[in-house]
């Protein structure tokens, strides 16, 4: 058995980073389609998400495998420019993950003050090196094999 198995799935795949053929970055995301868990935040019910990632490849080797799975209401994944994201070097695009940070703290389980606090109330949880691509029926058969590839939590991990 591995990490989160019952999240991990082909059918939470959402996206990838990096190159198709490269061992990608692979995106998961399940907001409960038929089931979906609603928790109060701020005295409202919200849909809880959760979210992650398995990093196939990376020149940190506790940097690979899955990600552990955390859980907001508000999860988004969007390209950004790498200088607004504040990388130095060369403008490209790159991938950034946020949560809005309302009273999400208790589902996190991580310091958000190691977050990076982004302008519009977001928090920042994870920045790629590359952009993000939307899955497809023909990306996600390429994709899931990641799943089985790497069962095992990483050693190190980001929030």
């Amino acid at each position: 058995m591995g990490y989160m198995d019952d999240f991990y799935t082909e059918a939470n795949i959402i996206g990838h980073t990096g190159s198709l053929a490269d061992n990608p970055t692979v995106y998961f995301a399940d907001a409960g389609i038929m089931n979906p868990v609603t928790r109060v935040v701020n005295g409202k019910n919200q849909v809880m998400v959760k979210f992650g990632h398995i990093t196939q490849h990376h020149d940190l080797p506790g940097n690979i495998g899955r990600e552990t799975v955390h859980e907001a209401y508000s999860y988004s994944i969007s390209n950004v420019s790498s200088q607004a994201a504040g990388y130095d070097g060369p403008d490209k695009l790159v991938s950034q993950e946020a949560i809005f940070a309302q009273d999400t703290t208790h589902d996190l389980n991580c310091d958000l003050s190691k977050l990076y606090q982004m302008g519009d109330g977001h928090l920042e949880t994870h920045t790629s090196r590359n952009p993000f691509n939307a899955v497809t029926p023909f990306t996600r058969s390429r994709l899931a094999p990641a799943i089985k590839k790497f069962p095992d939590r990483k050693t190190y991990q980001g929030l």
